[in-house]
């Protein structure tokens, strides 16, 4: 009898903490202090279940030393390099909240994610929760309706900032990266949903109208980044035999809008966008004369002087932007206009900048670990089927989410920042599934 009541117990529990975990899930793009409730139930029911299970597991055992260092790193900013970053405490210790709430979060999310129908679940709660970023792009770019529309006393915000030129849609997001980025993710989403076997066409209408509109408003975004994500989400479902004609119609696009669609109206900006060569010089164009004269490697090599300068325990968070202020107005005296930069732009030399090398080698050695495992998972384990698909397009979504952190770090918005340790733990429930023998 005790059993059969810690059971049923346990199963109420669980499923209390399931719908809290997927109702944060739906409000996370557009409501995010609704979505952080939700998500804060979910964690302490998963606390509650897991009880002391967090160190015997290797991952966890990683990020208890993560924490160790970035608390640490922050005590030795706190006190010994005030003097030179010139940063109140606080707002040092405050970087924290940006990394160790989210380690709880990755590890309670798991319970969550522990098996592929849980992820297809997720699935689908993810673009229907999305569909407001959607809309919000329809009301920007085609009803120029611009924001910033606020509630909750400024709580909860919809940006939907004028772009300047009409260059970008950024949507209920406050940068086109941020939105771009999210678009990308859920085209993958999206891509898998219509990759399903054996469903009828009333289940496939929706996806169906939502890829063309997440792709042109992905498109708009005008975002290096997110265009990059569309290409690596679309190619990794496309068979080998059909990259070979990927040139021929890059080709095609680029010839037809020299000779049809330069003269367009504005009304066919949807054209005007996709077929412009612009599009494919932001992808591929590159000056090598001018490689060192780029903002990025200005930024990454000042960024490396200030690591070798303190390479064990870093600056501390929220201070990048006060050095390189400080060292260009020493190397460009008299100049008062000057680039202002809030962080490295790569999340690699923001991790050590911030917290340290060492601590930038753990979190890379943890995020390689769990990719190399999952991805073993995934090839060698998982048979060809509806999991072997929710499984690929998980790690492929992961995929797009790290490489978007290696030339522009969108992880310090808050959205962003939870949906990438959501995916993580994701791929770690995956790592953990037993799955059967492959046949």
């Amino acid at each position: 009898m005790k059993f059969l009541i810690e059971n049923f117990n346990f199963k109420n529990k669980l499923k209390i903490g399931e719908q809290s975990f997927l109702t944060g899930v739906f409000f996370l793009p557009s409501a995010l202090p609704i979505s952080l409730i939700f998500f804060l139930i979910s964690i302490i029911i998963s606390l509650n279940i897991n009880k002391f299970q967090f160190f015997k597991d290797k991952y966890n055992q990683l990020l208890f030393v993560c924490s160790g260092l970035m608390i640490f790193s922050c005590i030795n900013s706190a006190l010994h390099l005030r003097e030179i970053t010139n940063q109140n405490a606080s707002n040092i210790f405050l970087g924290l909240a940006n990394w160790l709430p989210l380690f709880i979060l990755f590890y309670s999310s798991q319970i969550y994610l522990n098996n592929s129908e849980k992820r297809k679940i997720f699935s689908k709660v993810f673009i229907s929760g999305s569909l407001p970023l959607i809309l919000s792009c329809i009301l920007q770019s085609i009803f120029k309706i611009y924001g910033p529309f606020k509630t909750l006393n400024g709580l909860l915000v919809w940006f939907q900032e004028p772009i300047p030129q009409h260059l970008g849609v950024t949507g209920l997001f406050s940068n086109q990266n941020y939105t771009g980025l999210w678009l990308s993710i859920i085209l993958v989403f999206l891509i898998y949903e219509i990759k399903l076997p054996l469903r009828n066409f009333q289940e496939k209408l929706i996806p169906t109208i939502l890829i063309p509109l997440t792709a042109y408003f992905l498109i708009l975004s005008d975002s290096r980044n997110a265009l990059l994500g569309m290409l690596i989400g679309i190619f990794s479902f496309i068979k080998r035999k059909f990259l070979l004609i990927i040139p021929l119609i890059l080709s095609f696009f680029m010839v037809l809008n020299r000779l049809i669609f330069n003269n367009l109206d504005q009304n066919y900006k949807f054209f005007e966008i996709l077929l412009n060569d612009r599009l494919f010089n932001k992808l591929f164009a590159f000056d090598f004369l001018n490689f060192l004269n780029y903002p990025r490697i200005e930024i990454y090599s000042l960024a490396s002087k200030f690591i070798l300068k303190s390479p064990l325990l870093g600056w501390g968070p929220s201070t990048f932007h006060i050095l390189y202020e400080r060292d260009w107005i020493t190397n460009n005296p008299g100049i008062l206009e000057y680039p202002r930069f809030q962080h490295t732009h790569n999340i690699t030399f923001e991790l050590a900048y911030n917290f340290g090398i060492p601590l930038a080698i753990i979190m890379c050695l943890f995020i390689f670990k769990i990719l190399k495992n999952a991805l073993f998972i995934i090839y060698k384990k998982s048979k060809k089927n509806e999991e072997f698909l929710i499984n690929k397009t998980w790690f492929i979504a992961v995929i797009i989410m790290l490489v978007s952190q290696i030339n522009d770090v969108t992880y310090y918005d808050g959205k962003i920042s939870i949906l990438i340790w959501i995916l993580l733990a994701g791929l770690k429930s995956l790592i953990e599934e037993k799955f059967p023998i492959k046949t």
